[in-house]
């Protein structure tokens, strides 16, 4: 009887052992999910600030042949939800994200905001882009972009 219980304690575990091997593997996946969810906002960024960059020429293109930014609204702002108003307007070819983006203009200066509405507020984040500045970050808690222009 002796002999069984040594050849069995052998080959198996303690539930201590059991517990401190799930501890662990408890303590790597939140390290990761924390990081994927930084990368997931880092990644949302650097593609906003792209297409604002993107939005900018078009701005310019557009006004060399209009003589006005689009949209000439005066100091209101238009709100295009995702890209289908500035690719129809601008003849831009934007893909659809979960990024937002509303443009404001006059004849001789325009504004775009991209905005990543994160389903945590703390983490909401908008990035502007004027006719000589940017994109930058103005609000929120931009993951790279500070309030001087988002490295690229």
């Amino acid at each position: 009887m002796i002999f069984f219980k040594k050849a069995f304690r052998k080959n198996s575990f303690s539930a201590i052992e059991l517990l401190i091997v799930v501890v662990t593997v408890g303590l790597i996946a939140s390290f990761a999910v924390a990081s994927y969810q930084g990368a997931i906002q880092r990644a949302y960024e650097k593609d906003a600030a792209a297409n604002l960059l993107a939005i900018r020429s078009m701005e310019n293109s557009y006004r060399s042949s209009a003589d006005t930014y689009w949209p000439n609204k005066g100091s209101s702002f238009y709100l295009a939800l995702g890209t289908t108003g500035i690719n129809a307007n601008l003849k831009m070819k934007l893909t659809d994200t979960d990024l937002r983006y509303r443009c404001q203009s006059t004849t001789n200066t325009f504004t775009c905001e991209a905005h990543h509405p994160d389903f945590d507020s703390n983490s909401d984040w908008i990035l502007r882009i004027t006719e000589a500045l940017g994109p930058f970050c103005l609000s929120g808690g931009c993951p790279t972009c500070g309030s001087s222009e988002c490295p690229m």
